[in-house]
């Protein structure tokens, strides 16, 4: 039962070991979760300051086309041109609002797989504690049932010597009555 015992303590030593591992393995994710949160951000802001210069060309360019009729096409073209790249930008935030909540859903299932990984360790080191008290509750037995083996073993030892000894006794008793029969059958002869 006791080498049972150590070796089940330590399967749960090593699964402990495991599972601390696993959760730094999910620290790290996490950090480097946050490290793509804020790129993403320094690309949104890239984005919207694109979108921003983007805009005020336009603006300029709607002010040039109203001022000047003999380059009304041109500036059309460059108007056309612009919202292509608004387009593109609109389409690259959009993506990337998409991986932003891409990311977000991954921090939240690595802050949830962490809790379970936490919540595990804190039951495998009440487990273990359990198995600690249980295997000193068992060597205390041991100690115990060995005692209680030796004053058995001991006790036997006494009856034994006892046996032996009422033994002999009874063997010089029965001496003794042959000597006392011998002795009294000659006694009657002699009387006779």
């Amino acid at each position: 039962n006791v080498a049972e015992a150590m070796t089940f303590g330590e399967a749960m030593e090593n699964q402990l070991v495991a599972l601390i591992e696993e959760n730094s393995d999910l620290r790290y994710q996490l950090q480097e979760t946050d490290e793509q949160i804020r790129s993403y951000n320094e690309e949104i802001l890239n984005v919207e300051q694109g979108w921003q210069v983007a805009v005020s060309e336009i603006n300029d360019a709607r002010n040039q086309a109203s001022q000047l009729s003999v380059e009304n096409e041109v500036l059309k073209n460059k108007i056309d041109e612009l919202k292509g790249k608004c387009e593109v930008l609109e389409i690259a935030m959009d993506n990337m609002i998409v991986d932003r909540l891409k990311d977000k859903e991954q921090m939240d299932q690595t802050q949830q797989n962490q809790q379970k990984t936490e919540k595990n360790i804190s039951q495998l080191k009440e487990t273990n504690q359990k198995l600690i008290t249980n295997l000193s509750q068992n060597e205390e037995t041991q100690q115990k049932l060995h005692y209680l083996q030796h004053e058995l073993e001991t006790e036997k030892e006494r009856r034994k010597e006892k046996e032996i000894a009422f033994e002999i006794n009874s063997e010089r008793t029965s001496k003794a009555e042959q000597r006392v029969s011998e002795l009294e059958s000659e006694n009657q002869k002699l009387q006779q």
